[in-house]
């Protein structure tokens, strides 16, 4: 019962512990990915501004579909601003097999600046990422915690168990048998439990 009770509070204070650890590492991965996100959103909107002004859609498209190969991006689409798709090559949103939990949609408007330095607006780029890597990787991170915590537990039982024997469990069992032959007229009883505590006392 007292390796019982062990078992149990360690178990409850390390899972407690791993949650949180890993709750921590995903929103840090997410955030890091959001960063990751808006900095290539900023480039490639701020790129696409002047092929949307010189009408170069070809170079929009060829920028889409090497972004498109990327894993953690399903789609790049980009707008003219009276909202028609100037991409042919995007992929449609609605063909995406990834659940909605783990999307990411960023969206970035494109101005044109001119050589007098007034922006214009000309359309917007739509970017959605794939958060889906993430969370398996947090996933893996938090059965990778459970695992070491079993394994951990285990352990400590094991020492605890081995401790209790050796230090209670087998001295008791020695001043049993001594007990034993006292009462039965044996008074040539050696001392075997040398524990230098309170059970090596009391077998003196």
């Amino acid at each position: 019962k007292f390796t019982g009770i062990i078992s149990a509070c360690l178990l409850l204070i390390f899972l407690t512990i791993a949650i949180v650890i890993n709750k921590i590492q995903k929103e840090s991965l997410l955030k890091t990915q959001e960063e990751s996100a808006n900095t290539l959103l900023k480039q490639i909107s701020d790129s696409s501004a002047v092929d949307i002004k010189r009408v170069t859609y070809y170079l929009l498209d060829e920028k889409v579909v090497h972004l498109q190969l990327q894993p953690e991006i399903l789609s790049v689409t980009i707008f003219n601003d009276e909202n028609n798709v100037l991409t042919v090559s995007s992929v449609d949103p609605k063909s995406i097999t990834v659940s909605s939990d783990y999307l990411l949609l960023k969206k970035s408007p494109c101005f044109y600046t001119n050589i007098h330095g007034k922006k214009e607006y000309v359309g917007r780029v739509e970017i959605i990422f794939s958060l889906e890597g993430i969370f398996q990787k947090a996933h893996k991170l938090r059965n990778m915690f459970f695992l070491i915590i079993v394994l951990a537990v285990v352990s400590i039982d094991a020492i605890v168990i081995f401790l209790l024997r050796n230090i209670v469990t087998n001295p008791l069992k020695l001043l049993g048998r001594s007990a034993t032959q006292l009462s039965s007229g044996d008074f040539d009883i050696k001392n075997r439990v040398k524990t230098g505590d309170e059970l090596g006392f009391l077998s003196k």
